[in-house]
């Protein structure tokens, strides 16, 4: 179940980036400590985020997504 999510959340994270968010300014709203743990989640397809990461991370770009929408 995971890895889907990590699919999902790679293409949302890509969506968002043309919206004009950085790497940096998604780890600070998530509060994972480094910029460069998401960019190497989106830039490498294997990698998957630490359990504590991947939901905040993933719960924050639900609600993101939902206000953009």
């Amino acid at each position: 179940m995971k890895e889907i999510e990590a699919i999902q959340m790679r293409k949302d994270l890509e969506r968002l980036k043309e919206y004009g968010f950085t790497d940096l300014s998604i780890s600070k709203y998530v509060g994972i400590k480094s910029n460069q743990t998401v960019r190497q989640f989106v830039e490498n397809q294997d990698r998957l985020l630490q359990d504590k990461n991947h939901k905040a991370l993933y719960d924050w770009l639900l609600k993101t997504s939902r206000t953009i929408i």
